[in-house]
């Protein structure tokens, strides 16, 4: 007889048994979203030359001392470069040379002016301020020097990631492979949307809310639908599934009813039973087993249920699989701004809302004091949880509690 046991442990017993996926080389493009699978150094200097960072005139700073509106100081224009292009011309006391935003600044100059600080003339430059060396000048490798540390293997590629690369010129970089996960969805009572409503039928939301969470997780989902509750059409498809997946989710038929088959599926198939209901409420019946290797997550069916546990339980196994090494889920102590009078024999994980006031300091409200089970809306206007400790007799407005983000 497996017995409850605490949140914690049940996080730890399911990443244990998680696996980092393997590595692949992608293009930059198909690389964003991707966890990389090694660490990075700059091949290049960047930027790979001495840069303009504006329109105007690469000069020596010396030549313009005491330069103003009234007073000019007046410069040979020796020659104009664009961005892409460059001179071969030396600035030398008395010369400058027109520059535009991203052009290699010359040989000899020290400064950059900006266009408004001068007035153009015919083969010639009036200067109205004065400079000191390094002013509007960028060096080469200012941003990064060859062989410099620029991403770390576990780090996320998003656009900004993928757009130092490119200005590096790395055209492919190496990431984990995105690891697979079958969703099965059981119930006789569910139907797909779309068809007619059913008296005693209910829409299956949670396959389209777990496989679109584990896209955002980086994950590929592979489809299997809803399954009716029938002991040889669940354990085919986990058998199935488990050929394929690199782990299984499924949701619902993991109480005490009587249909409720997935620990008898599981058993059958000979996979080892790991735990089997959590000290959490919503989503306490949670079981755990591995089925060949296969990590097997099975949630409750109720959809506010099977969302609290998929965040609790199944991210940090996301994480670990995909070899990222973002902070886990960020706790932190905040204001109650309501009462709740219920008495929590068990820990709670409630649905809340989290603010800040004027001065920094953190305020939660409860979304949704009830807390149905199969109410999704106080999903779509929570953005944390309101962890309640096993055996709170009840919260007061002006509480501190701890907060999941």
């Amino acid at each position: 007889m497996l017995e409850m046991i605490e949140l914690e442990q049940a996080r730890r017993l399911i990443v244990e048994r998680g696996r980092l996926t393997g590595i692949e080389t992608v293009d930059l493009m198909a690389a964003h979203g991707r966890v990389l699978a090694e660490n990075i150094a700059a091949p290049v200097d960047q930027p790979s030359f001495n840069r303009s960072p504006l329109d105007g005139y690469a000069l020596k700073a010396a030549d313009t001392q005491g330069a103003s509106p009234a007073a000019p100081a007046v410069l040979k224009v020796i020659d104009t470069i664009y961005a892409g292009g460059y001179s071969q011309e030396k600035v030398v006391g008395g010369t400058a040379v027109r520059l535009m935003t991203g052009s290699p600044i010359p040989e000899g100059a020290d400064c950059v002016i900006r266009q408004e600080d001068t007035r153009a003339g015919e083969g010639r430059v009036e200067i109205l301020k004065e400079h000191s060396p390094g002013d509007n000048y960028c060096f080469k490798g200012e941003y990064f020097t060859k062989g410099d540390a620029v991403l770390a293997q576990g780090d996320f590629l998003g656009a900004a990631q993928i757009g130092v690369l490119a200005g590096l010129g790395i055209a492919a970089v190496p990431v984990y492979q995105r690891p697979v996960a079958a969703i099965i969805s059981t119930g006789d009572e569910l139907i797909e949307p779309g068809t007619a409503p059913a008296p005693g039928r209910v829409y299956s939301s949670n396959y389209y809310t777990i496989a679109c969470r584990l896209r955002e997780c980086g994950v590929t989902v592979l489809p299997t639908g809803i399954l009716p509750d029938e002991r040889e059409a669940i354990a085919g498809a986990i058998a199935a599934a488990a050929e394929k997946a690199d782990f299984i989710v499924t949701t619902g038929g993991v109480s005490v009813g009587e249909k409720d088959l997935l620990k008898e599926v599981l058993e059958n198939l000979g996979a080892e039973m790991v735990f089997w209901k959590v000290n959490i409420k919503p989503g306490s019946p949670a079981l755990f087993s591995v089925l060949e290797g296969i990590p097997v997550i099975s949630l409750s069916g109720n959809p506010l249920a099977a969302s609290v546990t998929f965040e609790l339980l199944l991210c940090p196994l996301i994480k670990k699989i995909t070899g990222s090494s973002a902070p886990g889920r960020t706790t932190l102590q905040a204001v109650l701004q309501s009462d709740f009078n219920k008495k929590s024999p068990v820990r709670r994980a409630l649905r809340g809302r989290l603010t800040q006031d004027d001065s920094g300091r953190a305020l939660v409200t409860i979304i949704d004091p009830e807390q149905s089970p199969g109410n999704l809306q106080v999903v779509l206007e929570s953005n944390c949880y309101i962890d309640i400790a096993t055996g709170c007799s009840g919260l007061k407005r002006g509480e501190l509690v701890p907060v999941i983000i």
